[in-house]
């Protein structure tokens, strides 16, 4: 990929795959906000807007800035649809590496191949995921601290 990302999905909708997914919206790219469980999903995104609601009315964010992050997001339990057409993937599921090597060989399968990959793990080994994803020239290690969007 030689260009800047236009699209990331952010993989997990847990506490740091939320807070991801905010920040990617917020900063202008369309985002996929993927996660197995309907629950936990619905919650995402319920947080993610009321964290911009919030936003807004502490003057953090201006209205623009919050329109802008709920047009850019896209939430689903749907892998396929979720990094058919994405530039950039963020993983962000529990510190698993079975689970972690296992979604980026999934995932492979299914993104373009020029999508560049990311985990978020606090320890794991990116090496290690690296080398499932079949793809370890297009794969970066990144850790952000919670919460992300501050």
């Amino acid at each position: 990929m030689n260009e800047s990302p236009q699209s990331i999905t952010v993989l997990g909708a847990g506490t740091m795959g939320r807070g991801l997914a905010q920040v990617a919206a917020a900063g202008g790219y369309e985002t996929c906000l993927y996660d197995v469980e309907a629950k936990v999903l619905q919650a995402a995104e319920t947080g993610i807007l009321q964290n911009l609601e919030k936003g807004v009315r502490l003057g953090k964010v201006t209205p623009e800035s919050a329109d802008l992050a709920r047009g850019n997001l896209r939430v689903t339990s749907d892998l396929e649809s979720a990094v058919s057409e994405t530039d950039l993937v963020i993983e962000a599921v529990p510190e698993s590496m079975e689970l972690k090597t296992g979604v980026f060989a999934q995932v492979a399968e299914l993104a373009p191949a020029e999508a560049c990959f990311a985990s978020n793990t606090s320890g794991l080994s990116i090496t290690e995921m690296a080398a499932a994803s079949g793809r370890p020239q297009q794969f970066a290690g990144m850790h952000f601290f919670n919460p992300v969007h501050q």
